[in-house]
Order: C-alpha cells, then sequence, then structure tokens
C-alpha cells in the first residue's frame, strides 16, 4: 500500500522478475469511489 502525500506524489517498492511484471494500481478516494488499472513493467536485467 502506498499514500499520497499533500503533494499527490507516492513512492512504492516492488520486486521485479526479470521480463514481464503484470501490477495492477488501485486507487480510492475519500467517498469510496475505486478505480483500477493494470500495467506491464518490463525488468532487463
Amino acid at each position: 500500500m502506498a499514500v499520497i502525500d499533500s503533494e499527490g506524489k507516492f513512492k512504492l517498492k516492488l520486486q521485479l522478475n526479470s521480463g514481464k511484471n503484470e501490477v495492477e494500481i488501485t486507487v480510492k478516494d475519500n467517498a469510496g469511489n475505486e478505480a483500477k488499472k493494470k500495467i506491464i513493467l518490463t525488468y532487463d536485467f
């Protein structure tokens, strides 16, 4: 879980596997509205 600061920024450390990694991001506001998005991160080491 990441918390957004007063400037709308956040940090989150993820451990990625080599190659493609699917990450789902879920955001929720104070009213309980929720949105989700899946992205693919490619890690080549």
